[in-house]
């Protein structure tokens, strides 16, 4: 026997595939396959007309009976096999050996494609040869397929939310294969979609699209949760270190002075603030084991003026401090003589040292390692959204023009609708395995013990609920007043270029069609006709990255322009953001943020005219991102923020001082050696003569 899905050669009997998983025809997964015939006599070398007229029996492609399909009578073990099936394979025997053996190698690279006729020669498994091109085949002998390791989705609204998702994220410019080719990629994956869609029902040629692209959801899904999520919070060994850097324009000089010009003049006559160029902080935060350290210095134009360095041990609350410029010592003290285990010192540095309390800490490391892992997060993707699309049958197919932003071009069009009946149809299908899915179950007990909960009960719960809903689907057909109805638009290599989401009065619109390196964008929301949401414009696209311009509105008010300057598409798969982003505001937004006329008019003035940019490069460890705000030609301020990620740095208690040890170590001397560490930077001395005599009458008194 061989596999159905990737084509390899399987023992009798085997309930999966070794190679891809897949189930087979043994595999006890509801509903049961209908008991099979009677087997047929052996066919002899050549066959006679009878032989390919039995139900059970397998037809031979190259014999002349084939000629006359639509005289036989029904197959009543196939209810679902297109009626023209038949005729093609008539019409062209060899040429469907060639197309079979073209689609096995796409979907089992590593393996070399079997041979078509030994598969024919089976005489109990007549579906393998017949629904290449299904997603897990059409005839209900045929068992539905697996795709996944495990899940974690735990009610039928998740179910649903995720399956309309796949319409909502998975669109072109974020979840698109780039190089031609649709989930896979390239030449091949273009031929295997052309042959699906040509070869394939509606409904199977749906089932195949989505299925590559759920496959590619679900990839990228986990791989940003491991990036941002899990490979952060269940790490015992991570540094980030980076900066904040922060330059102020000419226009924000003005602004300081319109606000503060009187004081800044009694204290500095004929102040422009022209000397204050740029303030700095750099910092690196390790986590070791228990220990967590910060180090960080300031600059004033480039100029340090002070360092810290301070140490947390999540254990007992043990907290180091150090300041080299005030003290050659450690301070050393907890959280709680500083009074944070009641809450006693508030504001943000209180918040702040807060989260580093033992108390804390004892709350968050059991929950942080009850987190899944990213490979369980994909395979939750991968294998329960596969199967929810198998269950949506109701598919129209056919050729349309797709134009937004005057950009136009022609695309297959598939529309399917999701009823209340296809929603308990997934119910029905996913219940029961999501029942017996060991990881959903290990993965609830695990979270429920983290937070302190009986994990058998939670468990239950979710089990319970499945029950409830197998039990009475009609609560769901109930609840659901409103078909949910999604437009694909698909190219030749079958990357989407829009969707188009109805439910009742809501809509949601993507489009980005694509023609000769042009692409126009809408993404647009509408409830009871009336438009809510609204970014739609063009531009050129090279390669993966766009550049254009695109209208913001909301609530029919015309809020911004949002310009791309080679914002890099297949990045933000990953969650990762490349290239350059412009945000100009209207007046109509400054009068939504200031209703009240508060704002005073030269302030009002300013920020009309301002303009926001974006410039960012980040990946998997380090990150560079700068933001410009410039008032016509001139710049306002300029903040630029990099970071990157490694091994914590290294990490060990120290000998500490009590606070009054520590605070006796400060001296006058020491103190002004900052202040001039100020002048230094190009601070006046205006302000450095200020500091100096209010630091002599604080050590004289």
């Amino acid at each position: 026997m061989f596999c159905t899905k990737c084509g390899s050669q399987l023992d009798d009997g085997a309930k999966f595939c070794t190679n891809c998983g897949a189930q087979t025809r043994f595999a006890p997964v509801p509903p049961p396959a209908a008991a099979p015939a009677e087997p047929a006599a052996p066919a002899p070398a050549a066959p006679q007309p009878q032989q390919w007229q039995a139900p059970q029996q397998p037809q031979q492609p190259a014999q002349p009976q084939w000629q006359q399909p639509a005289q036989q009578p029904a197959q009543p073990q196939q209810p679902a096999q297109p009626t023209q099936q038949p005729q093609w394979q008539a019409q062209q025997p060899q040429q469907w050996q060639q197309i079979q053996q073209q689609w096995q190698q796409r979907q089992a690279p590593q393996q070399p494609a079997q041979p078509a006729q030994p598969q024919w020669q089976q005489p109990n498994q007549p579906q393998q040869w017949q629904q290449p091109l299904a997603r897990g085949g059409a005839a209900p002998a045929q068992p539905a397929k697996k795709k996944g390791k495990g899940g974690l989705i735990a009610a039928i609204a998740a179910v649903l939310a995720v399956v309309v998702g796949v319409g909502g994220f998975v669109w072109p410019g974020f979840l698109k294969g780039g190089k031609g080719g649709s989930g896979e990629g390239g030449i091949g994956g273009a031929i295997s979609t052309a042959l699906a869609e040509k070869f394939s029902t509606p409904e199977e040629f749906y089932q195949t699209v989505e299925s590559e692209n759920v496959d590619t959801l679900a990839a990228h899904v986990s791989s940003v949760y491991d990036t941002f999520v899990h490979s952060n919070v269940t790490s015992d060994d991570i540094s980030i270190s980076g900066s904040l850097r922060i330059e102020p324009g000419d226009k924000l000089r003005e602004l300081l002075l319109d606000l503060a010009g009187e004081r800044l003049e009694e204290l500095n006559p004929g102040e422009d603030l022209k000397w204050l160029k740029s303030l700095a902080l750099t910092y690196s935060i390790s986590k070791k084991n228990d220990l967590s350290g910060l180090n960080g210095s300031i600059q004033l134009n480039g100029v340090d003026l002070a360092t810290v360095s301070a140490m947390m041990r999540s254990e007992d609350g043990t907290l180091w401090l150090s300041v080299p410029e005030l003290s050659d010592k450690w301070l050393q003290t907890t959280l709680e003589d500083l009074g944070l285990e009641d809450n006693e010192l508030s504001g943000p540095l209180g918040s702040v040292l807060s989260l580093f309390s033992q108390e804390n800490a004892e709350k968050l490391d059991p929950l942080t390692g009850a987190l899944p892992d990213d490979r369980l997060v994909g395979s939750v993707l991968e294998k329960y959204l596969s199967e929810a699309v198998d269950c949506i049958e109701d598919v129209e197919k056919d050729s349309g023009t797709l134009s937004t932003e005057g950009v136009s071009a022609d695309y297959t069009v598939l529309t399917s609708t999701i009823t209340p009946d296809t929603v308990v149809a997934i119910v029905e299908k996913l219940g029961p395995e999501l029942k017996a899915d060991k990881d959903i179950k290990q993965t609830i007990l695990d979270i429920a013990a983290a937070a302190g909960e009986e994990g058998e009960t939670k468990y239950k719960e979710f089990t319970d609920k499945i029950d409830e809903l197998l039990e009475d689907p009609s609560q769901i057909t109930e609840d659901m007043t409103d078909n949910i109805v999604m437009t694909v638009y698909l190219d030749k290599s079958g990357d989407v270029h829009g969707r188009v989401i109805e439910a009742g009065e809501h809509r949601i619109e993507l489009l980005m069609p694509e023609k000769d390196g042009q692409f126009g964008l809408t993404l647009r929301y509408t409830n009871a006709g009336e438009e809510r949401f609204s970014l739609s414009g063009g531009g050129k696209r090279s390669g993966d990255k766009l550049t254009g311009e695109l209208d913001l509105t909301v609530q029919g008010e015309y809020y911004a322009v949002v310009a791309l300057d080679g914002l890099d598409a297949e990045k933000i798969k990953d969650g990762f953001l490349v290239g350059g982003v412009e945000l100009r505001p209207t007046a109509s937004l400054w009068d939504k943020v200031d209703e009240d006329g508060a704002l005073p008019e030269s302030v009002r003035s300013l920020l009309e005219s301002l303009v926001l940019r974006l410039d960012m490069n980040t990946s998997k460890d380090k990150a560079e991102i700068s933001l410009s705000v410039t008032n016509g030609s001139e710049k306002f301020i300029t903040i630029s923020v990099d970071g990157a990620k490694s091994g914590a740095k290294k990490l060990s208690p120290v000998d500490g001082a009590e606070p009054g040890d520590w605070a006796d170590d400060i001296t006058l001397d020491r103190l002004e050696k900052v202040v001039a560490s100020i002048e230094k930077a190009g601070a006046p001395t205006a302000y450095t003569d200020l500091l100096d005599d209010l630091l002599d009458s604080a050590f004289e008194g």
